[in-house]
């Protein structure tokens, strides 16, 4: 990983809010959870990328407001746009 990026995650991660969870390996943990980039990466470590997949979610009530009818398309251009922070500093770099 280049220099900086575990901190970039983290703080990217955190961001998200509490609502927001990981789950690794079969094991879920709420995103406030992870006090330091210590205890995220001690976790991550279990990713077995063969085996499992690493998964960021959050859950709603069927009665939540955001997702109305109204309010879905709204919600989920936001949650994406929180989520594609994440995945662009996930994603490995493209070669040059």
């Amino acid at each position: 990983m280049m220099p900086n990026t575990e901190t970039n995650f983290f703080t990217k991660l955190k961001a998200l809010g509490a609502d927001y969870w990981i789950e690794i390996a079969c094991e879920r943990k709420p995103i406030e959870f992870f006090q330091t980039e210590d205890a995220l990466w001690a976790f991550t470590k279990a990713d077995q990328w063969l085996y499992y997949k690493f998964i960021i979610g959050k859950n709603y009530s069927p009665d939540a407001i955001e997702i109305s009818n109204e309010n879905i398309a709204p919600t989920l251009t936001i949650e994406f746009d929180k989520l594609i922070l994440i995945y662009r500093e996930m994603k490995a770099p493209d070669p040059t």
